[in-house]
């Protein structure tokens, strides 16, 4: 495996394990707050008369590097599709690509 990988591999696993604890520490938070309801009714599905909590933890992690080149040998087009791909997300850990596209109200994953 390309050593860029690897090191890229790595700052994910690093920014995963923060945003992990940073959410775990907001949800230690919240659990603080919860107890009392708005206006003494009672609570639906668990949640607190409507008053919702998101964890939005979501960092944007596409950062891209212009000193990075990427030599033809290790470049491949993927093929596979007949019309064009409208969703792609890529699991740097594990080396997997999953990729989809709509035709006639079909989805082809």
């Amino acid at each position: 495996m390309p050593d860029v990988v690897q090191t890229r591999q790595q700052a994910y696993r690093d920014k995963l394990a923060q945003q992990q604890a940073a959410a775990a520490a907001a949800a230690a938070a919240s659990t603080n707050q919860q107890g009392s309801t708005k206006n003494g009714e009672n609570t639906a599905n668990g949640e607190e008369n409507g008053a919702h909590t998101i964890a939005n933890n979501h960092t944007d992690m596409m950062e891209v590097d212009g000193d990075v080149e990427i030599p033809p040998n290790k470049a491949v087009v993927l093929r596979g599709h007949e019309s064009e791909v409208f969703i792609c997300a890529w699991n740097p850990v594990s080396d997997l690509l999953a990729s989809g596209y709509a035709f006639l109200k079909k989805l082809k994953m």
